[in-house]
């Protein structure tokens, strides 16, 4: 079942497609609240989302 995104894209205030723990710089950003983990969301539209990924896959060949 796909869900339904409500809001603008992060990056270029459209209207957003997908709901990403990714953050426009593409890294997981969390918080420890009272020994929990709490992440960030933040939301794309494809485009954008696409962007960050290739910026996070680009980051990981340099380390392999």
């Amino acid at each position: 079942m796909k869900k339904i995104v409500v809001g603008d894209c992060c990056i270029c205030g459209e209207k957003a497609a997908i709901k990403s723990r990714l953050s426009p710089e593409s890294f997981v950003i969390a918080h420890d609240r009272k020994g929990y983990i709490e992440y960030e969301s933040f939301l794309f539209c494809a485009l954008h989302f696409n962007e960050v990924l290739e910026t996070l896959w680009k980051r990981v060949e340099n380390i392999w």
